[in-house]
């Protein structure tokens, strides 16, 4: 009872000569306890701590980081200081006289074992900050709301389901961290509080939410909750991602999945790689490559699939899931484009065609790079061509599952496996209705979208569309299409339809989807996760930029990586010959710098500035690594070897990595 008295402020115990560990711990316990104590002494010099035990050395650095605090709380109970910190104690009450203290500003009980807080702490009218994280409340009091002066509360990793509705009298507030608690769902009133603009809240249970607007919180997360209040809808909406090594049928699947022979977009046809023929031919002055020869470099193609669960399941409930469909080209030289496209909110069907030799040699590559940008998102294994298989069918259904059973042990992510014909339809329903209940399983699904984004939504589909009919009128009219030259004029988007400068986006979504322009960022930002647009910010000195289709930058990306490498030499393309590649009306020549720095912010080209030196002037050039040589450079080839004298003074200095896994052209 004496040790534990709130007068006592010293303790000696200098001549006790066998002091132990059991001793310190209990002095520490005490310590934390009893924060009137203002000084242990213990050790008769602190030059002998040399002698003493390390796990002693750290129970007394310990005693004397708490005697620290101690020493600030006397010093606030003389009105010298404004902030009390009591922390790491393993504290379950707090002494009720510290709520005397009414003019405290700052308070910090983090990581005790606190499991309520008094009613008292009402009185703490003067308080700015509060941090309770990383104790045991399951409740708070409802007190709190009448500490008006409150700025900054912390009350993370705790058991809390709900918060005291007096807190909405808080209109001080401006950071209230909750993150790590039991929350399903958020109070309505939390956008009442007209000062918050730091809100955090991941690892709750909460309900209805994407999980990238939770993630992303503050701003992002405040301004979704506020566009709710004008309406929501309920949606299921997942990406679909098929990925593959080239020609084993993802194209096909797709086709078979939607339920309908695919139709050639439109916009594919302009989007195609000029030869180096048709290269030859415009620089001999002609302008006539409408019937030059070309070829294909869809990188990605993007398809929208809406599925009724209960047309293929036991589920009762009449809604739709909207897919967005992913199919990537298996070709490798666009391998060095997919790792952009890639996401945690998505499905993935690895497909691959088993009739053929050596078929699960790039399965290693497929799963290690989904892995590497979306860990935890579910993969079905997909084998295609069943009705060219001739043997017995359950045998080797049996050997395609005990082989991706082998990578599930590494892989925990992968459902299931599935051999499949899409001529005869075989297996095919099965898959869907795999695929279907694995997406209703993924923590996204269902989820709240705001009425206003579904309109911005709309009106950028809206705008998208438009713009691949003007780019079907300009292929009708002009059967010549004509290569401007480089445009010097500063650049803007009004050209390019399937573009939009941040500022133009957010006037059509305060215009003509009712969204406030301090709301737009977090409404575009929620789009580009969904893939219903991509929002490109920090692009220099220039305005933020939006890209309408998806698809448009896929194809921007895919002109170039798809290039012959007679057109590149050593990945070196001059700057000159871009209007032959990117062409009017798609690429308006006007853009062509802003696109390079949407190259090099996705590190696939970098420009590289025209030089002078005494050999030789080189012009402005992009350097693309993914279109370097296979074959060793000449210049290394012809190294000069080192002579004995030289190589007596050289000191080698190597570096060791060991990487699990590269993607393609790490090291280009």
């Amino acid at each position: 009872a004496l040790l534990n008295h709130p007068k006592l402020a010293s303790i000696d115990v200098r001549n006790n000569e066998h002091l132990g560990s059991k001793a310190l711990r209990a002095l520490l316990n005490l310590v934390k306890k009893n924060y009137s104590v203002q000084e242990v002494q213990i050790l008769k010099t602190r030059d002998v701590t040399k002698n003493i035990p390390k796990e002693l050395i750290d129970i007394i650095n310990q005693i004397d980081a708490h005697l620290l605090e101690n020493v600030n709380i006397k010093k606030v109970m003389t009105y010298e200081s404004t902030e009390i910190k009591i922390t790491n104690r393993g504290l379950t009450t707090i002494r009720l006289d510290l709520f005397d203290l009414l003019h405290i500003t700052h308070l910090d009980l983090s990581n005790n074992r606190l499991t309520s807080i008094p009613k008292k702490i009402q009185q703490l009218t003067s308080l700015y900050s509060l941090n309770l994280s990383h104790n045991l409340l399951s409740t708070l009091p409802s007190e709190i709301g009448e500490l008006d002066g409150l700025y900054d509360f912390k009350v993370t990793h705790n058991k809390l389901s709900d918060l005291p509705e007096s807190m909405q009298t808080l209109q001080k507030l401006n950071l209230l961290h909750i993150s790590h608690n039991s929350f399903n769902s958020l109070p309505p009133w939390i956008i009442t509080l007209k000062s918050l603009s730091k809100f955090q809240c991941v690892k709750n249970h909460l309900k209805g939410i994407p999980k990238n607007v939770i993630e992303a919180g503050d701003y992002q997360l405040l301004a979704y909750l506020r566009s709710l209040t004008a309406g929501s809808r309920t949606m299921y909406r997942a990406k679909l991602m098929l990925v593959g090594d080239g020609n084993v049928g993802k194209t096909s699947l797709l086709s078979v999945l939607v339920g309908e022979k695919k139709k050639e977009r439109n916009i594919n046809r302009i989007f195609n790689t000029i030869t180096p023929h048709a290269i030859t031919h415009l620089k001999s002055g002609s302008n006539d490559v409408h019937h030059a020869p070309s070829i294909a470099t869809d990188g990605i193609d993007i398809t929208e699939w809406e599925v009724k669960p209960h047309t293929l399941t036991s589920l009762a409930s009449d809604f739709t899931i909207h897919f967005g469909a992913w199919d990537f080209a298996g070709q490798e030289v666009y391998y060095s484009t997919h790792q952009f496209f890639l996401s945690h909110r998505a499905i993935y069907l690895l497909i691959y065609n088993p009739l053929t030799p050596n078929f699960t040699s790039r399965f290693d590559y497929w799963i290690q790079s989904v892995a590497t940008r979306a860990k935890s998102a579910p993969i079905i294994f997909v084998g295609t061509h069943r009705d060219g298989f001739t043997g017995s069918l359950s045998n080797f259904q049996r050997d395609l599952d005990d082989i991706i059973d082998s990578y599930r042990t590494r892989f925990p992510n992968i459902t299931k496996s599935f051999f499949i014909s899409t001529r005869t339809g075989k297996g095919v329903q099965s898959l869907k209705r795999h695929l279907i209940e694995v997406t209703l399983k993924q923590n996204y699904m269902p989820e709240q979208i705001p009425e206003t984004y579904l309109r911005l939504e709309s009106k950028a589909k809206s705008m998208r569309n438009r713009a691949n009919e003007k780019m079907m009128e300009h292929e009708a009219n002009l059967s010549k299409p004509v290569l401007s030259p480089r445009n010097k004029n500063p650049e803007t988007t009004s050209n390019c339809p399937f573009l939009k400068t941040f500022d133009e986006m957010k006037e059509i979504a305060y215009v003509h989807c009712d969204i406030q322009p301090e709301d737009a960022l977090a409404a575009i930002t929620h789009l580009n996760d969904l893939g219903s647009l991509v929002y490109l910010p920090d692009l220099g000195q220039r305005q933020d930029i939006i890209i309408l289709d998806p698809q448009w930058l896929t194809k921007m990306f895919a002109t170039l990586v798809g290039l012959r490498k007679n057109f590149v030499k050593k990945g070196m393309l001059a700057l000159s010959e871009l209007p032959l590649i990117w062409q009017e009306p798609l690429f308006p020549s006007n853009h062509h710098r802003m696109m390079i720095r949407i190259l090099e912010q996705f590190q696939l080209a970098y420009f590289l500035e025209s030089t002078k030196n005494e050999k030789e002037a080189l012009d402005e050039r992009l350097f693309i690594p993914t279109l370097l040589n296979n074959e060793r450079d000449e210049l290394l080839n012809n190294w000069p070897p080192l002579d004995a004298n030289a190589r007596s003074k050289l000191e080698l200095v190597c570096r060791h990595y060991n990487f699990e896994f590269l993607p393609n052209g790490f090291f280009a």
